[in-house]
């Protein structure tokens, strides 16, 4: 599915295409609630397997340190056959005279459980310190404060790092999170990553891309179009529309134009299966959600809907 979203992406814009999957570690998630309704019960949320159960009881809702090394091992799984996927387009670059950095893939994930990060940190004498569960650690808008623990360890790190960005960020808040993770100012550090909303898309974004390109940081400025325009159907299930996703990343392509800056590319919650959990393309109305409706928590695009949208805005 990388390569498919990549080849379609690289075709429209004529440019190589990086391949970075959330992938192989994203196992918790932020809730912004800390607790849910199923039936006539209100249970802890699920927060993902590295924390939780899915299993609708309160027993299964508790935290377990356990599931730490269990996450460990499935990521450990994963990453081996992404390195194995990005030895074999090495040596197939090679091969067609390409020259120049691995287009990947590579795995990135949120660095949300520190507990569990931290016995992932590895130093090299001459490098610095590593985080290695992941080769892109990102923090979320809800742990980006700068004085909070997951900002002092991306900071600490020889990583490229990533942090999402919302409407309610602040542009002088915004300069000093960049001074603290891009202190050096250096290219292909830090990549933000935004997640405005469509409908608060044109008035917060383009404020927050004039403050970091005024402080001299060069960021790579990512559109995450999903975590703005999540909705509740009718049936009570949490869906995306297509065509407001597509209107934020126009939205973002367009701003960022207009400010000066180059826009890097985009982050996608997709399946690589035909899920039908967001609304267009084959998913014509929020009545079929329920035909294949598989997720765990938040709706992701179908293969089907990630092409649809990279030809739309691309």
């Amino acid at each position: 599915m990388l390569d498919r979203f990549a080849g379609a992406l690289g075709a429209r814009t004529g440019r190589p295409v990086l391949r970075i999957g959330r992938i192989g570690g994203q196992y918790a998630k932020p809730r912004s609630k800390p607790v849910e309704r199923y039936e006539d019960r209100t249970l802890p949320s699920f927060r993902g397997h590295l924390v939780n159960s899915e299993v609708p009881s309160r027993a299964a809702r508790q935290p377990d340190p356990r599931r730490m090394l269990w996450a460990y091992r499935a990521a450990s799984r994963v990453l081996a056959q992404v390195d194995g996927h990005r030895s074999a387009r090495a040596a197939a670059d090679g091969a067609a005279g390409h020259r120049g950095p691995s287009l990947g893939p590579w795995s990135s994930h949120e660095a949300l459980v520190v507990d569990y990060e931290a016995g992932l940190l590895r130093e090299d004498p001459r490098l610095g310190t590593y985080l290695a569960s992941t080769h892109l650690p990102w923090i979320g808008e809800r742990t980006r404060d700068p004085d909070s623990v997951h900002v002092r360890m991306l900071a600490s790190l020889a990583n490229p790092v990533g942090c999402k960005v919302g409407p309610t960020a602040d542009p002088a808040a915004l300069r000093r999170l960049c001074a603290i993770l891009d202190p050096e100012r250096t290219p292909g550090r830090l990549v933000l990553i935004a997640r405005m909303g469509r409908d608060r898309a044109a008035e917060a974004l383009p404020g927050l891309v004039a403050a970091v390109r005024d402080a001299g940081h060069p960021v790579v400025w990512l559109c995450d179009p999903m975590h703005g325009n999540t909705v509740t159907a009718a049936n009570g299930l949490k869906t995306r529309h297509l065509d407001t996703l597509v209107e934020e990343v126009r939205i973002f392509l367009r701003t960022l134009a207009e400010q000066g800056v180059p826009a890097g590319g985009v982050h996608l919650e997709a399946a690589g299966e035909p899920v039908t959990e967001c609304v267009g393309g084959a998913v014509t109305s929020e009545r079929e959600l329920t035909r294949r409706y598989t997720t765990l928590c938040d709706p992701r695009l179908s293969p089907e809907q990630g092409l649809r949208l990279i030809d739309s805005c691309f």
